[in-house]
């Protein structure tokens, strides 16, 4: 991550140095408490839906710790629905019913982050037939496109409130992989997927009575797999609950 606040530019990259982390020791511990999270998402086997997910609380706990408006902030934005689609942004993008060739349908879902804003999301889905290399499997490729709306919620309690802003989807970079959906049909579920956005845009944001305009850029890939066996080292079988 690279932030530059008022010509101090900050840079956070995990296991690396960080310039700039005395000048704002605050932020840098932050992005360090970010890493080692762990979140168990329990989905339903019928039509994989993510039905919850566990680790919420403990995130929250430990990014806010020592700061009352940060706790808060926390925990508007991490809503229920909210950590549900981050944890699957693939969910409901499979069709119900066989798709021909370049066949094309679209999903639309709002993201709502409280007093961050809220994000309008289409996924542009087409189906491309058997994959070149897994011939097993069919091919979606996706086309993601994204649009941000300022916050109506009330700021109160909070050190910061965005005015107004735009962002929207931009072309993927050169180093950005394709979002491609990789469906098993004789297991009914998908086998790989991955979900790529880069977005440009700005915000103004007034923070003790002034304002200040921010611009961003934000390019990010998910990846998903899905796997018969244990992806984790330390992942053993449990032992069944006796009752």
């Amino acid at each position: 991550m690279s932030i530059d606040i008022s010509g101090n530019p900050i840079t956070y990259e995990t296991g690396k140095p960080s310039p700039g982390s005395a000048q704002n020791p605050g932020l840098m511990d932050f992005f360090k408490n970010l890493e080692g999270a762990e979140f168990t998402v329990t989905l339903n086997t019928k039509d994989w839906k993510v039905e919850k997910v566990e680790g919420k609380d403990d995130f929250v706990k430990k990014l806010g710790a020592g700061s009352a408006q940060m706790d808060g902030l926390l925990k508007k934005i991490m809503t229920d629905d909210a950590v549900k689609q981050m944890a699957d942004p693939t969910y409901g993008l499979i069709p119900d019913q066989p798709k021909a060739v370049n066949e094309v349908w679209e999903k639309k879902v709002t993201v709502g982050l409280g007093p961050i804003g809220s994000y309008d999301v289409t996924y542009k889905c087409t189906y491309k037939g058997k994959d070149p290399t897994q011939k097993t499997l069919d091919r979606i490729e996706v086309d993601t496109s994204l649009t941000y709306k300022p916050p109506t919620d009330s700021a109160d309690g909070l050190l910061f409130k965005i005015k107004s802003g735009s962002m929207t989807s931009k072309p993927l970079t050169p180093l950005q992989a394709p979002s491609v959906i990789l469906y098993n049909p004789e297991r009914g579920r998908i086998e790989k997927a991955t979900i790529s956005l880069h977005l440009t845009g700005e915000m103004m944001v007034t923070i003790g009575g002034t304002d200040s305009k921010v611009e961003l850029t934000q390019s990010q890939t998910t990846t998903i797999e899905t796997s018969d066996t244990p992806q984790l080292t330390d992942a053993q079988p449990k032992t069944p609950e006796k009752k």
